[in-house]
């Protein structure tokens, strides 16, 4: 075991003495990706599972194949399984861990719990890593491509600004009972936002989505809120993909599913008046 470690790192060290040879601007890139995911990509640690990806940090799509990326700013994920049920940390996943010296951690997408090793922010490193865990764990692995475009600095504005933003529209609403459920967005807003039943969904940390719903006259919604209003809504009309922030820090899925979220997670925002 530890000649296949040393054999793999002295790989790994030539790795590094390549990606040293990048010209400036990849490195550029790698600096805007590495401060691109440690703004989105907390985990939450549990003592018998993998830990959990927040999730508002994207996996981006897969590269099959020989399929080679361009020179777009990304960072790139090795996929080493998926479940529909949680992985528990075993031997094999501390084994990868050691060997690759990196983190690895799950996604859950609200239906599949993926296996991940990374943020690798070089095409090759992921690459080089990807092949050396297959080896390991005797199973296929693929890469995973985020492509980001990095705001400019300009477009940066403080939590107050962000949601005394002039122009709301509300693109979906629902009454149940005496209560009305609604989203908010900004067309005029450079946020981040997802693409979901044809229209772009925009995501917010928890203080700037409490803050928003409370500048609309409105609150933040609740899981039983949440309960009530999937019986009354058509599902294919909102968006899915994220889960919505809750009050006092909570988060969960339009199907009512709860999930482990931290404040500065970007989530889907619903409020209710």
């Amino acid at each position: 075991m530890y000649t296949l470690l040393a054999s793999h790192y002295k790989r790994f060290a030539l790795t590094v003495l390549l990606i040293n040879s990048f010209p400036l601007l990849a490195l550029e890139h790698e600096s805007a990706a590495t401060e691109y995911v440690q703004e989105r990509c907390d985990t939450t640690r549990y003592s018998s599972f993998v830990p959990l990806l927040s999730p508002d940090c994207p996996i981006g799509k897969g590269l099959y194949g020989n399929d080679e990326p361009d020179e777009k700013p990304a960072f790139y994920w090795v996929q080493c399984g998926a479940s529909s049920n949680p992985f528990h940390v075993d031997d094999t996943h501390r084994k990868v861990a050691i060997a690759t010296q990196s983190n690895l951690v799950q996604s859950f997408d609200g239906e599949y719990y993926r296996c991940l090793s990374g943020p690798y922010f070089q095409y090759i490193d992921a690459k080089v890593v990807g092949r050396y865990i297959s080896s390991l764990i005797k199973k296929e692995t693929f890469l995973r491509r985020h492509v980001f475009i990095s705001a400019n600095r300009s477009q940066v504005t403080s939590v107050l600004k962000s949601y005394n933003e002039p122009k709301v529209v509300i693109e979906t609403q629902q009454q149940v009972g005496e209560q009305t459920f609604f989203i908010p967005t900004y067309p005029e807003s450079p946020r981040i936002s997802n693409w979901e039943a044809n229209q772009r969904w925009q995501r917010f940390s928890y203080e700037v989505a409490k803050q928003t719903c409370q500048s609309l006259n409105a609150s933040l919604v609740t899981k039983p809120d949440i309960e009530a209003l999937k019986r009354h809504i058509d599902v294919t009309a909102w968006p899915t993909a994220l889960p919505f922030w809750l009050d006092e820090e909570q988060a969960a899925f339009l199907s009512g599913k709860s999930v482990s979220a931290t404040p500065k997670s970007k989530l889907y925002l619903m409020c209710k008046r």
